[in-house]
């Protein structure tokens, strides 16, 4: 994964989170793509079903954003890349 990202330990953290959230996003056909991780502005791009579902706004802010910001630091953002 050619993965932008200025910080090992926070990529770490990143992508384990990443990991753990795949399952439920695959059992809805979808995947979670990291793009790159800036200061605490962390890049994804939503594929198959993900990112064309109305609630996948939800599933990453209220999921992916709020599980990163519980084990990384309340400044992580979640920035969705068309």
């Amino acid at each position: 994964m050619g993965v932008m990202h200025e910080n090992n330990q926070l990529f770490v953290q990143v992508l384990t989170e990443l990991e753990q959230m795949q399952p439920y996003v695959q059992s809805h056909g979808g995947q979670i793509e990291l793009v790159s991780i800036q200061d605490y502005n962390v890049v994804i791009r939503l594929k198959g079903a993900c990112d064309t579902c109305p609630l996948s706004f939800y599933t990453i802010t209220f999921g992916l954003e709020q599980r990163l910001q519980k084990s990384i630091d309340p400044q992580v953002r979640v920035i969705i890349q068309d």
